[in-house]
């Protein structure tokens, strides 16, 4: 019904909706195909091949120039409807701006109409919101936004106020804030008046949502292969075509992953006050989580400020009343998990317990405040479970020389204290939990000048010459 009618009937307000819903939920790839070519000039839209997909096999044919002004007109009057909402105008789109403006270059190339190519990125740059809800409609707004210069990128921005934290939030419009980052026009403070302002308004949405945190993560720690894929990355920084000049647009425009990170630690420092204040909070709850642990080391390494208030509160959670309990089993759901994981300490919490063995090696300041804030009770309780003869291990070796943390854990556990602390370590040593058999020879290594370790021999080398049982190398594994 719709055959050979498609492009003005997508022109209608109404109309519109039935060919996007036949577009996308009952066409099959042949059917799309014959929609397609109905926008790249009469002679296809009569005389239909199945050979032509895309607008790249539409070029190959002997008339690569009316194809695109075509499609072109057709672009221009659906953009200036605000119709680009439509996955079938997104897809037109892209394929346009792809052969028309191709990675890297600095201009039109091709077939392109360079007016037509600047009308329509006009048309565009206002109305970026309504595409950032599908994977083509990202990719087409970074292409505009790649090449919209200073002025018109900020207009830009000040059209979508209110909606860039939904957009952080959503699975592709993320990918989008991540590129405005990488503007290095945008100076820091421009940076935190246009994006982050907004962003840090909506905290606890962006924290709570998974792609939100990804958002955060790449403003402490920019291209990070931790939390950032090369494929992902290579849709935020394209590779550079290079062109007559030698270099490219993107290619000189390009910064430094150093000079990068640097810009956006001057942002953040206009507002990591908020961030810290929010982390420092919910700390409870956000070391206890499998999808924000990264997220809270992150900000305590990366995030500019005063974090005393965030370590004061995780060791607060290191010194509770430590109660060993049996870890989630295989069988349980994931809801059962995730509530019987909350209800352990964050030593024995397989979440808490990897944050704090990468953070305690490069937070000094975490460690003094633990030596001041735990009781040598806390200390022994800990060799209950193998993850806390782990703990115990990693702030024994991470204690800096004016901390008398190390002193205390090896006159305690060695029976210096009383009490039956030294028990506690041989009860440990029974059970063969493996941090247990570390900690003790590492101790001994460094109190016993004629020990078989040499005393500045480090926890992986001891452990390759300690024979370690079967059971023992699973549980090394888990943790």
């Amino acid at each position: 019904a719709i055959e050979g009618r498609t492009p003005e009937l997508l022109k209608h307000r109404f109309a519109s909706e039935l060919v996007e819903t036949a577009y996308n939920e009952f066409a099959n790839a042949a059917q799309r195909a014959a929609i397609l070519q109905e926008f790249f000039g009469p002679e296809l839209a009569l005389f239909k091949s199945t050979s032509i997909v895309r607008l790249k096999d539409a070029l190959a044919t002997k008339r690569p120039g009316l194809v695109m002004q075509h499609l072109q007109q057709h672009l221009l009057a659906l953009t200036q409807k605000d119709l680009i909402r439509h996955s079938l105008v997104q897809h037109l789109l892209l394929e346009y701006l792809e052969e028309a403006v191709p990675a890297g270059a600095s201009g039109c190339q091709g077939n392109a109409d360079a007016s037509a190519v600047a009308s329509l990125m006009e048309n565009l740059r206002e109305n970026l919101v309504p595409m950032l809800h599908t994977r083509e409609g990202v990719k087409v707004a970074l292409l505009v936004v790649r090449h919209l210069s200073h002025k018109d990128l900020k207009r830009a921005l000040k059209s979508m106020k209110t909606f860039l934290c939904t957009s952080a939030c959503n699975e592709h419009g993320y990918l989008f804030v991540l590129s405005l980052a990488e503007r290095h026009s945008l100076t820091p403070e421009e940076l935190h008046k246009l994006v982050l302002r907004e962003l840090f308004d909506s905290l606890q949405e962006l924290i709570d949502s998974q792609f939100g945190r990804k958002v955060l993560l790449y403003l402490l720690s920019p291209r990070d292969s931790l939390h950032f894929s090369p494929q992902l990355m290579s849709l935020i920084l394209p590779p550079a075509a290079v062109g007559a000049g030698g270099k490219s647009a993107v290619e000189e425009n390009s910064v430094t992953t150093e000079q990068l990170r640097e810009r956006l630690h001057r942002a953040l420092s206009l507002c990591s006050s908020r961030l810290l204040s929010h982390v420092s909070g919910r700390m409870a709850e956000l070391c206890q989580a499998n999808g924000t642990i990264l997220f809270v080391q992150d900000t305590l390494r990366h995030c500019p400020g005063e974090k005393s208030a965030c370590y004061a509160a995780l060791a607060d959670l290191i010194r509770q009343p430590f109660v060993p309990c049996q870890n989630p089993t295989s069988q349980s759901s994931g809801d059962e998990s995730d509530q019987q994981q909350q209800q352990q300490h964050i030593i024995e919490c397989s979440a808490g317990h990897l944050m704090l063995k990468r953070l305690l090696p490069s937070a000094p300041d975490l460690v003094r405040l633990i030596n001041d804030f735990v009781t040598d009770e806390n200390i022994v309780s800990w060799l209950a479970c193998n993850r806390g003869c782990f703990f115990l291990l990693q702030l024994y070796e991470s204690c800096p020389e004016d901390c008398s943390l190390r002193d205390r854990v090896a006159t305690l556990l060695l029976g210096g204290g009383g009490g039956g602390f030294a028990t506690a370590l041989q009860s440990a040593l029974k059970r063969q939990y493996r941090g247990a058999q570390l900690l003790s020879e590492r101790i001994k290594a460094k109190t016993e000048p004629g020990s078989s370790l040499v005393g500045d021999r480090s926890a992986g080398d001891a452990e390759s010459q300690q024979p370690v049982s079967k059971k023992a190398r699973r549980l090394s594994k888990k943790l």
